[in-house]
Parts: C-alpha cells; sequence; structure tokens
C-alpha cells in the first residue's frame, strides 16, 4: 500500500509537472490570518475515594492562530500552504503546517506536511452541540479519569507527524484519500530514517472515505477510516485502529453517532481491544442548538495472557450553545460520568457531575 500511495503521487505528480511547465499564477501566495478561541469555566464534583484533594472549581483556555495561502496557477492548478500555532500554552507552538497542491475536480490534492492523515480526515463523529466539549471527545472537561479508558477519543491515528496524503476527486457523493506517515519522530534528518528501533511504530498507512446523499427529505452523512501500525522491531506486533460514523438530518433534527476501535498494547505487548461509542441527538430552538449525547468506552484489561474483563466508562451529558454575534458563541453543559474497574478496585472507579460554561470565539 504504501509503494502503491507513493507511485500514484509520482504518476500525479508527473503528470501536473508536465501540463504546468509553464503555468504561472496571476499573484504570489498571501497570508491570511485566521484561528480561534474557546474560555471554559467549570464546577466539577467526584467521588472522594478515588479522587481526593482536588478543587471543584476549573478555568480553561484553549486557543489557535492559522495562517493561510493560495495561489491558482493559469492552468487552473492551486497551490497553497497552512501553518497552525497553539497559543494556549506557556510557549506558543506551532503544531501543524502543510503545502498542498490541488484540482479537486480532476485529480485531487495532494498535501506534504504536519497534518491530520486520510483517516482522521475522513472520520464521522455524529452530532454534538458545543465543538469546544464534544461528549467522548472533549476538549474542554474537569473529569478525572481513573481506569483504563481514556475519555477524549477523537485524535488522529498519527497525529501532526509528518506525513503524504493523496485524496482522490469527489465522484457520486463519495471521496476517499489516503496516508502515509514514515517515521513518528517527523522526518526532517538522516536520523529520523531509523527502521528497526524497539518499541516504535514506522510505516504507518491510513485509508479514509466519506459518502453524502439525499433520500426522501432526509440527508445521510457518512464517514470512516483505517490505520495500520507497523512494528519496527523484529517480533514486536503490528496495530490497527478502525472508525466509522454517520449522521441523518431530518428538518432541524440530527442523529447519529461514530464508532472507534484501536488495539492497544503494541509493538511491545500484546493485542488488547479499546472500543469507543458516541450517540447524539441535536436541534435548533429559537437559534439555540440543543442537545443530548453519549459515550462508552471499554478497555480490555489482559495479564499474562488472560482476559479479566474490561474497564469502562460512560457519560450523558444536555448541552445548549447560542451564537450572539457573528463568530461569537455561548454554551452550557452538564453531564454524568460513570467509572468502572474490571476488578471493581474502589480507588480505580470514580463518579463525576461537571457543568460548564464556554464562551467560543471564530476570527
Amino acid at each position: 500500500m504504501k509503494r502503491s500511495l507513493i507511485g500514484t503521487t509520482a504518476i500525479v505528480t508527473a503528470g501536473m509537472l508536465a501540463a504546468s511547465a509553464t503555468a504561472n499564477a496571476a499573484d504570489p501566495i498571501k497570508l491570511s490570518v485566521g484561528g480561534y478561541m474557546n474560555a471554559a469555566i467549570g464546577w466539577i464534583s467526584e467521588d472522594d475515594t478515588s479522587v481526593a484533594n482536588v478543587r471543584s472549581e476549573a478555568i480553561q483556555v484553549d486557543s489557535e492562530i492559522v495562517f493561510r495561502g493560495a495561489t491558482v496557477l493559469d492552468n487552473g492548478l492551486e497551490v497553497g500552504v497552512k501553518v497552525e500555532m497553539a497559543t494556549d500554552g506557556a510557549n506558543a507552538a506551532i503544531d501543524e503546517q502543510m503545502l498542498y497542491i490541488e484540482n479537486e475536480e480532476s485529480w485531487g490534492r495532494i498535501e506534504i506536511g504536519s497534518e491530520d492523515g486520510a483517516s482522521d480526515q475522513f472520520r464521522h463523529l455524529g452530532p454534538f452541540v458545543i465543538g469546544g466539549s464534544i461528549t467522548g471527545c472533549a476538549t474542554f472537561s474537569g473529569a478525572t479519569g481513573t481506569n483504563g479508558v481514556v475519555p477524549f477519543v477523537c485524535g488522529g491515528a498519527e497525529g501532526d507527524r509528518t506525513k503524504i496524503t493523496y485524496r482522490g476527486p469527489k465522484l457520486l457523493g463519495m471521496q476517499w484519500g489516503i496516508s502515509y506517515t514514515p517515521e513518528r519522530t517527523d522526518f526532517a534528518t538522516l536520523g529520523d530514517r531509523d527502521d528497526g528501533t524497539a518499541g516504535e511504530f514506522g510505516g504507518t498507512t491510513e485509508f479514509g472515505a466519506n459518502y453524502s446523499t439525499s433520500i426522501g427529505g432526509a440527508a445521510i452523512s457518512l464517514g470512516g477510516g483505517l490505520a495500520q501500525f507497523s512494528a519496527e522491531a523484529a517480533g514486536e506486533n503490528d496495530s490497527q485502529q478502525w472508525n466509522f460514523g454517520g449522521t441523518v438530518t431530518v428538518g432541524n433534527i440530527r442523529i447519529g453517532g461514530s464508532w472507534k476501535n484501536q488495539e492497544a498494547g503494541p509493538p511491545a505487548a500484546q493485542d488488547t481491544d479499546v472500543t469507543h461509542y458516541r450517540l447524539g441527538i441535536v436541534t435548533s430552538l429559537s437559534g439555540t442548538t440543543v442537545g443530548v449525547e453519549y459515550y462508552a468506552g471499554e478497555n480490555e484489561v489482559v495479564n499474562s495472557g488472560v482476559a479479566e474483563g474490561d474497564d469502562e466508562t460512560t457519560v450523558l451529558s444536555i448541552a445548549a450553545n447560542r451564537s450572539i454575534g457573528p463568530g461569537v458563541s455561548i454554551g452550557a453543559k452538564i453531564a454524568s460520568w460513570d467509572m468502572t474497574d474490571n476488578a471493581s478496585a474502589a480507588a480505580n472507579e470514580n463518579s463525576v457531575t461537571e457543568f460548564l460554561v464556554i464562551t467560543s470565539v471564530g476570527f
């Protein structure tokens, strides 16, 4: 699959260069600036048995500045760049940077750089109310995880590691893409070409696709992806990750969800299944988005080759979000968490109630 992606990209690139040997852009690339800032204030109540000596209140900020630029050559080919800078930490840092070449109406799009791969680009989470706090995939949450389930499950398979991605043109409501990530330490020097490091994956391939259509009065959107992680060292284990989701929209009501399964443990240890499910029902009432979301996560516990049951986490939330101006919204959410341990160890179990107020600004 790796050779197929590289070969396909080479063919597309060769044809593109031949067609654009004399193509010039009318103007050089000029960068535009955008981004967002989300701020949350939370109140959290937890089980004192498993989580002691913590305060109830919490404040968190999440922000990012995005620089974009593109130019269209005389032959219709678009060349562009995107650079994202996370600004909410003590030290601002660039976390994504990518160059792309595209003509998605004919042959598609090529991306090179630190950007999410195909299994993430084509995923479908299902409906949610507040983008900054998606139940099961939350940027904002004060709940303390005490068992083996990690509730924030929606990151990409290889994140922003340096990769190449090809996305095909959209045809009959369907589009697909494939990515290849050579090294988890990013491709910067010859030292990053190591292929045999114990406990490390390399040469990750991702595939993703989505589809949208209408049946009667219902709009249907589907999306998913697969990632194949290859162990570098001999005798270690490969791993896979799958995701799939969909939404059905009728009038102003959206209902849907997503499923994700990944093999934890490899490359050094044996496979254990980690499975995540989320559901959402969302509608709009007098300009306010309201909805109910549910999440369930299971982490298989295996010791010495013997399955000992699952750690489990469930979350039920109710939320509302209202636009109060161009690019500005304010929302509130209340969520109830239940975390159980496969061995019923009290220190690894937790019950949480949290209330969040989130203000979001996009620019």
